[in-house]
């Protein structure tokens, strides 16, 4: 992936994103430390499953697209309650650090406040120290760790910690 100094467009994914998402989520998967899915991604059920979400207006889902038009980071966010939204966010490993997190994270929080949302919820692994510092950044707090909450294919339980944005508070 080329990455340059150039910004770098955030937008709406559309269906023509969904093979590119797949690929993202499948190489960050692949560095089995980060997010939840690990590969192999069951290509055709992630199409399916992809497509309702961006066609939902209920539903968030932002792309950042690198110079040479590569997928560089997604964030999804879905109704959780009344007035909350979980989010889920994988950014490739050449592209962290420079800014693409804080992009959809900024983004994502303007789509909850036009909503009239009160709360954005995640959940996080532990050692992911990069992800926590940057959602603290944008004031989530911890709210709860979770014991043995996901299952990877070596049969290991992971834990899990979930945080929470207060939009009141932002």
């Amino acid at each position: 992936m080329a990455l340059s100094g150039e910004p770098i467009p955030l937008r709406p994914a559309r269906p023509e994103d969904v093979p590119a998402l797949a690929d993202l989520l499948e190489a960050v998967g692949a560095e089995r430390l980060w997010i939840a899915s690990e590969p192999p991604l069951d290509r055709r059920r992630f199409a399916f499953q992809i497509r309702a979400f961006i066609e939902r207006e209920s539903h968030l889902c932002l792309v950042v697209a690198a110079a040479d038009g590569t997928l560089a980071g997604e964030l999804t966010a879905w109704p959780d309650g009344d007035r909350s939204a979980t989010i889920g966010m994988c950014v490739a490993h050449a592209a962290r650090r420079r800014g693409l997190g804080s992009m959809l994270l900024d983004a994502c929080i303007a789509w909850a406040r036009e909503r009239g949302l009160t709360h954005l919820n995640l959940q996080v692994f532990p050692h992911n120290h990069a992800a926590r510092e940057l959602y603290r950044r944008f004031g989530f707090v911890e709210t709860g760790s979770q014991r043995h909450t996901i299952r990877r294919r070596n049969g290991d339980l992971w834990d899990t910690l979930s945080m929470r944005l207060d939009l009141g508070a932002v």
